[in-house]
């Protein structure tokens, strides 16, 4: 079965990123992912065409395999026009099916603050304050966090008045490359957002 990417139906969130190394690389897999040229492709998303990417040997041992995923509202001349077609992208994936990765998994996220619960994490850490004439505001940080899938999160006002944008990390996603590879991914991340940011209860 082919890899199955991000659709981005969700609205909050505009890319992932996935990386790590394979441990258990044999010298055929090393070799072949020297010699594999970086892939990007178009990626048909619920919002309209973004960019899949997909880069291996990227590190000293050659073993290192990074996946980007993004929506069509962050796409930009800096990530270039796509080197391959979706097909080429799914080939490469499909050939490291069944390895063992221990993946740094990382989404961007963006959400209006009006939209945010008071008692929130993000909410709650807003500051506001006057020294004199002068105006003291806090309205982005990044926290670490202990006991929990994912140990970062940071946050920064956007371009668009009103709106934050938001990052979420988790250091370590041990699993095997497979067709759900990305999915859980961003099923994690996702997660994570709606119970840190959005206040959600977990499910």
């Amino acid at each position: 079965m082919p890899i199955t990417l991000p659709k981005f139906e969700e609205s909050h969130l505009f890319w992932i990123t996935a990386c790590g190394e394979i441990p258990t690389a044999d010298e055929d897999l090393a070799k072949w992912m020297k010699e594999e040229p970086d892939r990007s492709a178009p990626l048909a998303t619920a919002r309209g065409i973004g960019l899949v990417r997909l880069l291996v040997g990227w590190s000293p041992s050659g073993h290192h395999v990074h996946f980007d995923a993004f929506s069509p509202e962050v796409l930009s001349e800096k990530l270039g026009e796509p080197k391959s077609t979706p097909e080429e992208v799914q080939k490469s994936a499909e050939r490291l099916f069944g390895k063992e990765i221990n993946a740094r998994v990382t989404g961007g996220f963006q959400a209006q603050i009006a939209e945010l619960p008071d008692s929130g994490i993000v909410r709650s850490l807003f500051f506001r304050t006057k020294i004199g004439n002068i105006g003291i505001k806090l309205d982005g940080a990044s926290l670490s966090i202990e006991g929990a899938p994912v140990q970062n999160i940071s946050w920064s006002p956007s371009k668009s008045e009103g709106d934050i944008r938001i990052t979420i990390a988790a250091d370590s996603m041990k699993t095997l490359i497979s067709e759900n590879y990305l999915t859980a991914a961003v099923d994690l991340l996702q997660q994570a957002f709606d119970i840190f940011i959005l206040g959600k209860a977990q499910k």
